[in-house]
């Protein structure tokens, strides 16, 4: 895991960033190139989640509920398996932007050098850079809403006319 994160962290480090903030945003699709070049794919992606889990269950037996206040390797771990849902490269491509962007420094924390899930780029003196992945589509949400099993959706809003328009937006039929 430790090998991947450094590859993945030197991947990201690697993008180009320009302007002020300096930032880059990208089709949704090359969060695959970003992926692939740290060799997470299609292939392997289970197992990567799967060692992470086991990663997560081990830190949270060792710490307790301090995990918790660090929950890294799970947003990591979620962050790979949204990625992978997607039903199409196309549906990836039209629906999803990546950006990555060079947030602020934030005051340094409590020392938790004691922390096992501790982990930040600040205090390794790498970048400090930040993925994002951003959805544009209600309708994947509302797809993984119906997938649960829900049968009934309250919708409000000052703007829900014309009905044809919402039922579009939101990939189903009212």
């Amino acid at each position: 895991l430790k090998a991947l994160f450094l590859e993945f962290e030197k991947v990201l480090d690697g993008i180009e960033l320009k302007g002020t903030p300096p930032s880059a945003t990208r089709p949704g699709d090359f969060i695959f190139s970003l992926f692939s070049a740290s060799g997470i794919k299609h292939n392997n992606f289970a197992d990567l989640i799967a060692m992470l889990e086991r990663a997560i269950n081990m830190l949270s037996e060792a710490q307790g509920a301090s995990l918790n206040l660090n929950p890294h390797l799970k947003t990591f771990a979620d962050a790979v398996q949204t990625v992978f849902k997607a039903t199409s490269l196309n549906d990836v491509t039209k629906m999803y932007k990546v950006h990555i962007h060079e947030p602020e420094q934030r005051k340094k924390q409590q020392n938790r050098s004691n922390d096992l899930a501790s982990f930040s780029p600040v205090t390794l003196g790498k970048k400090n850079r930040a993925l994002g992945y951003w959805c544009f589509s209600a309708g994947v949400t509302m797809r993984d809403i119906q997938q649960l099993g829900v049968r009934n959706i309250l919708l409000a809003s000052g703007t829900l006319s014309p009905m044809s328009s919402w039922s579009a937006e939101m990939e189903m039929e009212f």
